[in-house]
């Protein structure tokens, strides 16, 4: 039983590689996303890094869990009888996981669609909606990497030597909750394509058949996207306790990855709409998860003026993360 642990770990490393010839499609996707600037932004791809976003919490879980066997924390809590956080809080102790590699995870899938809409924009040299969305992804990013790496925010005496780190935690929630905002009308209005007045709230073309399903999805949304912050924000313990935040955060993980499955019916059904109404007149149909086309692209703006917008917009935005990382507050 005190191996029970580590033989799924194994198990589910193999299933991740294994077989290759049933595996290499996402690895290759993978590769796509990662290294965003160099490769043609697909449906396919971006829709990959989306999924990505709301793994991050099973994501950093399953780092934990080869953290505890890999730092030999499990022989102090299997064979000392320890608590059950001896393990997380010796892989907490190591700067270099807690204060590099985890906020780096948290992060990376933000910075991900980040790049891609950066390469899109170079490629159709259209602001909207690409810089717009960029935009997004980059303030997201900075704001959970700053959460992530602020250690002074899980813990707080009262006293007022404290008092400028509860005010940042305030600022940092509200720019937080404006994000999730900002996030959650994107989904509605562009990823979905929903609320138009003239069509109560929904678009012309449907392909579900019941439109409660769309007024429930934007229900449902609004608050898992909420939801799944406050899995994010530093010192969740603090407002409910350290056991009830334990469980909180699992339940939270499960729903995320059921909004994300929901938001994704509607996404790629929004997607096979948009796509097919513009192509009936022509004699080429691109698939679906084709790379744009050159008729989308705006000439009528430089390239060298987009490549010193795209160049001023990446350093900015980098130059931002970097500081929070090799400059946190102290404790």
């Amino acid at each position: 039983a005190n191996y029970l642990l580590l033989i799924m770990l194994v198990i589910t490393f193999l299933i991740m590689i294994f077989p290759l010839s049933e595996t290499s499609g996402i690895y290759s996707v993978l590769r796509r996303v990662i290294f965003a600037p160099f490769y043609e932004v697909t449906f396919y791809s971006s829709f990959v890094a989306d999924i990505l976003t709301s793994l991050v919490r099973p994501l950093v879980d399953f780092s934990y869990s080869i953290c505890f066997y890999l730092s030999g924390s499990w022989k102090q809590y299997f064979h000392e009888k320890g608590s059950s956080d001896k393990g997380r809080t010796s892989c907490q102790d190591m700067f270099w996981f807690s204060r590099i590699f985890i906020p780096l995870l948290i992060s990376l899938p933000l910075f991900f669609r980040f790049l891609q809409n950066i390469r899109r924009y170079h490629d159709t040299r259209k602001r909207f909606p690409h810089l717009a969305n960029a935009g997004k992804y980059a303030l997201a990013h900075v704001l959970v990497l700053l959460g992530a790496i602020y250690p002074t925010l899980q813990h707080g005496d009262g006293t007022e030597s404290n008092a400028s780190h509860r005010f940042f935690h305030i600022i940092w929630a509200l720019i937080f909750a404006a994000s999730t905002l900002f996030t959650y009308s994107w989904d509605i209005f562009i990823d979905w394509g929903l609320g138009h007045k003239e069509n109560r709230l929904l678009r012309k073309q449907r392909m579900f058949s019941r439109d409660l399903f769309y007024y429930v999805a934007m229900v449902v949304d609004l608050f898992l996207r909420f939801s799944w912050c406050v899995t994010l924000v530093p010192g969740i313990s603090i407002f409910f306790g350290e056991g009830y935040a334990m469980y909180l955060t699992l339940v939270l993980a499960v729903l995320e990855v059921l909004r994300r499955t929901m938001w994704s019916l509607i996404r790629v059904e929004y997607e096979h709409l948009y796509n097919t109404q513009g192509y009936r007149r022509v004699e080429y149909i691109p698939l679906h998860f084709d790379p744009p086309t050159e008729e989308n692209e705006d000439k009528s703006k430089p390239k060298w003026a987009v490549l010193i917008e795209l160049t001023i917009f990446v350093l900015l935005v980098t130059g931002i993360s970097f500081m929070a990382l090799v400059n946190p507050p102290d404790d």
